[in-house]
């Protein structure tokens, strides 16, 4: 097994775990209220694959975004099957199965004359994960504002 392997099992763990939380925490006292029975299921089930779904998107538009910032070229753009890509400079499409999850983001380093690189990748390690707080504070405030509902 390799260290990336081994490095994507524990992210998804924890994703797991917080969605988990999330619902235990969050909506189960909210659908106990409004929803019975299987439809109480239904509901968290969907909830939790759209949560899924909405917070790999915004990491990989953090990680296109920071890509960006950080001078890279985006040689490829996955989400759920929707492949982008680029072939001698030509954007393509095609369904493929992203390197991850749901989504996956490839870049290159961009290089000067001298051919020296001039990509900084830190733009694009920390802005998907600064997507990903920002969901999980915006989360956090529909929370607590409607927990007294």
């Amino acid at each position: 097994m390799k260290k990336s392997d081994i490095t994507s099992l524990v992210v998804y763990a924890i994703m797991l775990v917080v969605l988990f939380c999330t619902f235990f925490f969050g909506v189960r006292d909210t659908l106990g209220k409004t929803f019975e029975g299987f439809a109480n299921i239904g509901v968290a089930l969907l909830t939790i694959v759209i949560s899924f779904i909405v917070s790999s998107l915004l990491l990989e538009i953090g990680h296109v975004l920071g890509a960006k910032a950080g001078k890279y070229d985006i040689i490829a753009f996955n989400f759920l099957y929707f492949m982008f890509y680029k072939v001698n400079g030509k954007r393509k499409f095609k369904f493929s199965g992203p390197d991850g999850l749901f989504s996956e983001t490839k870049v290159a380093p961009r290089v000067n004359e001298n051919g020296e690189v001039i990509s900084k990748p830190k733009a694009m390690l920390w802005l998907g994960n600064l997507f990903i707080a920002l969901l999980i504070i915006a989360a956090a405030i529909v929370y607590v504002r409607f927990q007294g509902n």
